[in-house]
């Protein structure tokens, strides 16, 4: 696993945004897995996912609500998607969304290489309050083909302490919260 330490410390960090009887989204990806496994602890809280791998994890913990939602499964990754997984999403209405980004471009936003993912990325996004990614340094100054969001989507950045100053000083600029694990 690419920067494990760092991812879990992001994944401790995140936590502290969680509330008590919150309603959360958690997309797929290596930085919300390592989030997932640490929200059993001391929270009751409902988890709605299109990642198997989160399934797993919280499918018999007390305090978790769990609602996995349909759809493709895209191998490797064992995550869900397509028009199914977007039809689930719209469902629901939750407080948070924790998504993991495989780069973030100051100049053209989330962007990920999985195409077929982006719309149920976006459906996410649209159904929750507040946006939170989990990103580590290796995400920024990267633009992959397809857009997921515009930084104005996003709330707050939680990440590790080596992005670049000015990032972290035009993300904030832009009214993001930037916390640093």
């Amino acid at each position: 696993l690419l920067n494990s330490e760092e991812k879990v410390r992001i994944g401790r960090m995140a936590l502290e945004l969680v509330q008590n009887g919150d309603t959360i989204f958690i997309a797929g990806g290596t930085t919300t897995l390592e989030f997932a496994r640490l929200l059993p602890c001391q929270r009751r809280v409902t988890v709605i996912t299109n990642a198997l791998r989160v399934v797993d994890l919280l499918v018999d913990q007390p305090g978790i609500d769990l609602v996995t939602l349909g759809g493709a499964v895209r191998p490797g990754e064992q995550t869900l998607h397509g028009h199914l997984t977007d039809w689930g999403v719209a469902q629901f209405c939750a407080d948070k969304l924790f998504y993991g980004i495989e780069a973030i471009s100051l100049q053209h936003g989330l962007t990920h290489s999985q195409i077929v993912e982006v719309s149920t990325d976006r459906a996410f996004a649209n159904a929750a309050t507040q946006t939170i990614i989990l990103a580590d340094h290796t995400k920024f100054g990267k633009v992959a083909p397809a857009l997921v969001m515009p930084l104005e989507k996003v709330h707050v950045i939680v990440t590790d302490r080596d992005v670049a100053p000015e990032i972290v000083e035009s993300l904030s600029s832009k009214g993001i919260r930037v916390i640093q694990a």
